[in-house]
Formats: structure tokens, sequence, C-alpha cells
């Protein structure tokens, strides 16, 4: 306790004096400390107040995550990921912004991540990790429009017609439990080209030409 107290001190006194680089040097060997001392609180303090006067440390962003995941902080993991995404480019925020949709779906929040992915996704389409977790947002909501334009995305790059045909049957179903049963003709009448007579489509198809008013 009094090397922390001495710690916080100096780390105070830094502070106090703008040294930027002696409070720098403080700051994790008193997280350091005060971790081993059992007092994670008072290391994500410090780390706070760092990350507070010097918002682009993203390793001391990233120690702060560590502790309050390894005391199932999971609001204050996201946050902090959060944090992280907006701070960080290229693979970094990547690894970031998946970090926040797993520490977001721990604490019960899953679609705080949904604006991070979807940004992800714009720039790098073929992400395997981004498009699962996609998908999990969307389940989670119940968002059937996106989930049937995931579904369409998974047709065009499906390596064998039987998968193509499943995932197009798909995006008709959710595009009819979307409401929107236009979109729903094309990949329903695709899936009936690739499989004809296929059961479920043909029923989906069905019921997407009778909201249209289409039924001759």
């Amino acid at each position: 306790p009094l090397l922390l107290d001495a710690l916080e001190a100096l780390r105070e006194d830094a502070a106090g004096r703008d040294d930027r680089d002696a409070e720098r040097a403080a700051t994790p060997r008193l997280a350091q400390l005060a971790v081993a001392a059992g007092d994670s609180a008072r290391a994500c303090a410090a780390l706070e107040a760092w990350a507070a006067r010097e918002p682009g440390d993203t390793e001391s962003l990233r120690t702060r995550a560590t502790l309050h995941a390894d005391a199932a902080r999971w609001d204050a993991v996201a946050a902090v990921y959060q944090r992280l995404a907006d701070a960080c480019e290229g693979e970094e925020k990547v690894d970031a912004v998946l970090r926040l949709a797993e520490a977001s779906e721990r604490a019960e929040k899953l679609g705080a991540a949904r604006e991070g992915l979807e940004a992800i996704f714009r720039e790098q389409p073929e992400n395997a990790p981004v498009r699962a977790w996609r998908r999990r947002v969307y389940t989670a909501r119940d968002a059937h429009a996106e989930l049937a334009e995931l579904a369409l995305e998974d047709a065009r790059h499906a390596p064998a017609e039987a998968i193509r045909c499943d995932r197009l049957r798909q995006a008709g179903k959710l595009f009819v439990l979307a409401g929107r049963n236009e979109d729903a003709v094309a990949p329903l009448e695709s899936a009936l080209k690739l499989r004809a007579g296929d059961h479920e489509s043909t029923v989906a198809l069905t019921d997407a030409y009778i909201a249209l008013g289409n039924i001759d």
C-alpha cells in the first residue's frame, strides 16, 4: 500500500505539472501494482485518468479492457473497445470491433456493436468473423431484411449449387417475413430454377405473390 500510495502521488504530481512523460511512466507501474494487490478498481481508475488526458494511448486502453474483462465488467469492456475502435485503423480497428461485439454480447447489448461491424463490412465484405457477428446481431434483433441481404451475399459466394439454392430460399423467406415481398420474388424464383418443385421455395413464393396481388 505504501508503494501504491507513493506511485499514486507521483502520478498525480506529474499530472498537475502536465508532465506527460512522467505520468506515462508512473501510470502502468501503478496499475500493475494495484492489480497485484487485488485492487483492479484502482488500476482502472489510474488508467482512465491517463486515457482522458491521452486518448490516443491505445495500450492503456487495452490494459483497461483486460482488467474489466477479468472482473466480468462487460459493459465497461465494451465501452473501452468502442474507444479503441474509434482510435485505431486497419487490422487493429477490426480486432477492436470484433472484441466490442463479444463484450456487447456478454453484456446482453449486442446491438451496440452493429454500427462498427457494418462499417468494417463495407471495407472488408469477405471478412468471415465480421460476417458471422453481423448475422448474430441481426438474429438477436429479428432484423429479417438484413438477414435476407446476408443470405443473398452468401448465395453469391456459395461454393456449390445446393448451398446457393438453400441461401436463395432463405433470403426469399426472410424478405417475406420482413414484408418485402417484391424483393422475395427474384431469389425464390432463382431457387426454383436450381431445384424445381422445391416445396419451401414454392410456398414462400406463393405467399409473396399473394401479398403482391399477383395470383394468376
